[in-house]
């Protein structure tokens, strides 16, 4: 009879991860195979970078290089560093391999955020939910691009969650299973900084799930996990210690606590798209059926309450931080806050499991209602990736017309806001340019509010989200080669233009720029509309 038990249970898991595999391998095809023979990966510019650095330096000297080039930049994200390199020697940059692995990391992530909501006893539907409720939405966008850090994050805090589930049950070896978890949870933190705030949300996890595994009380809880939690405590304030204090936070904008830390329409902006993503409306709705049926049931009020006390208390530790966090800079796509809607979905988890002891209807009524949200959200996530693999034929079309708007590596002058376009002008596209298209031969003008080679206010409500960016920082990635210092500008072949600045650029250039001179181009990628003017003299082709 437990055999058969254990079978049912096997086979039913592996159900469940062929309905992964089956989901997250069909969005592989939207954004892998579409895009296979790509040369260049949409705001993935570090692949191609990485790629050339370790033809020319080597595996080890790469990665000590890019930890010094993170570390300039005020990032720490070591381990991150060290798993980029490694996935780029092994797979180069094919983009069929590339997402395909990314894919993968994805369904393995959904599995074990499965696994661990069966480890917490939810029955396979409401695991299963779970899982599916954490990953699908607008924080899917961090497996269409396979240099996101978060995505490898969420890959180590998954696996790490599976392992502090394991290690508070007394079948398995609470030894080697404390070990797997420490070294995983720090792997995820040395990812992506905001998930060091994550270290104490595990923490509390694992106090609250060992007292529960094994019915003994919290001070006895604690001496027994008192090595895991000390090494765990000391990990995560060295990190912040050395962040705050020798790595500093003026490079990442929103890091760090000044007068801009707590705006409350901020606040209230963060915490409006957390709810969002993370169905908290639906599980504060649960949870006041939950204890409508406890009293109907006629049973204690306080068994609910020291049910849901745990979890409610893990998301109050785990989204307060994100929130402030992310609050700062007014940049809050769903991702950033990915940690916290893994706690939230818990919850809600947690309030499906404990309705369907009084109301095996009503839990499913609800269960009913989340899937058909799910089902709304499935459009939103497959045309997010067909957007992405549309941007990565437009940017590779783009690409291959200034190739021929320049054939001898002829003089190129890009025009952007240094604020609105800070990374496509500071990282993407002279690395594309260089390494790619083998280009070097450009030169730069900027537009905007202040700090600008021109004065524009064309894009200065864009500009007030990334104001505390500075516009002169990009100049030295062009060794000063602006417009101004440019004597021969008649030598100018092609002009690059973003976001429509096109006026502006011809307003304050009628000396030597006249628009019936060139060839024109216009590439509508979804985060900007680039235009490309290429002189007519070198009768270039229309891609």
């Amino acid at each position: 009879m437990l055999k058969t038990l254990n079978n049912r249970k096997l086979l039913s898991n592996l159900i469940v991860l062929a309905l992964m595999l089956i989901t997250f391998f069909s969005i592989a095809y939207q954004t892998g195979l579409i895009t296979s023979g790509f040369r260049y990966f949409i705001d993935d510019h570090l692949i191609p970078q990485v790629s050339y650095d370790l033809t020319t330096k080597g595996f080890f000297q790469t990665v000590s290089a890019w930890i010094k080039i993170d570390k300039s930049l005020n990032r720490f994200r070591p381990f991150y560093i060290i798993h980029l390199v490694t996935a780029t020697k092994l797979f180069g940059v094919n983009s069929t391999l590339w997402y395909s692995y990314i894919t993968l990391l994805s369904t393995l992530t959904t599995f074990f955020l499965f696994v661990f909501g069966r480890l917490l006893n939810f029955s396979v539907l409401i695991a299963f939910v779970f899982s599916i409720l954490t990953l699908l939405g607008r924080q899917s966008d961090i497996w269409t691009r396979p240099t996101l850090p978060e995505a490898y994050a969420m890959f180590f805090l998954s696996v790490s969650l599976v392992f502090l589930g394991l290690s508070c049950k007394k079948k398995y070896n609470e030894y080697f299973t404390n070990v797997v978890f420490v070294i995983l949870t720090i792997f995820m933190s040395l990812c992506k900084e905001s998930f060091i705030i994550f270290i104490p949300t595990l923490m509390v996890g694992k106090l609250f799930l060992y007292k529960y595994e094994r019915q003994q009380s919290l001070l006895q809880t604690i001496k027994d996990n008192k090595f895991p939690l000390l090494f765990l405590a000391s990990i995560f304030v060295l990190e912040i210690y050395y962040i705050l204090f020798s790595l500093g936070t003026a490079g990442m904008g929103y890091a760090g606590v000044d007068e801009s830390s707590f705006k409350f329409s901020s606040i209230l902006s963060t915490s409006k798209v957390f709810f969002t993503e993370s169905h908290l409306v639906i599980a504060f709705i649960g949870l006041g059926l939950s204890l409508i049926l406890t009293k109907l049931n006629r049973d204690s009020i306080l068994i609910p309450l020291r049910e849901f006390a745990p979890f409610l208390i893990l998301l109050l530790v785990s989204a307060a931080p994100h929130i402030l966090l992310y609050s700062k800079s007014g940049i809050n796509p769903g991702y950033y806050l990915f940690p916290a809607i893994v706690v939230a979905c818990l919850f809600l988890a947690k309030v499906l499991s404990y309705m369907a002891r009084y109301s095996q209807w009503l839990s499913l009524s609800l269960v009913a209602i989340l899937v058909v949200i799910l089902l709304n959200r499935v459009p939103l996530v497959w045309n997010m990736y067909s957007l992405q693999a549309k941007d990565s034929k437009y940017m590779n079309n783009f690409l291959k017309q200034v190739e021929l708007c320049t054939p001898n590596n002829d003089k190129l002058l890009i025009v952007a806001n240094p604020r609105v376009r800070y990374e496509v002008l500071a990282g993407t596209l002279p690395t594309v340019l260089k390494q790619v298209i083998n280009r070097d031969n450009f030169l730069i003008a900027t537009y905007g509010l202040e700090k600008t080679t021109f004065y524009s206010d064309t894009l200065k409500e864009s500009e007030k989200i990334w104001e505390f960016l500075n516009p002169e920082s990009v100049l030295g990635l062009y060794q000063n080669k602006t417009i101004l210092n440019t004597k021969n500008k008649s030598d100018i072949e092609a002009v690059i233009i973003f976001d429509g600045l096109d006026n502006d650029f011809i307003k304050t250039n009628k000396d030597w720029f006249s628009p019936q001179d060139y060839d024109f181009h216009e590439f509508k990628i979804s985060f900007s509309l680039v235009h490309l003017y290429c002189k007519q003299s070198l009768r270039t082709q229309k891609w």
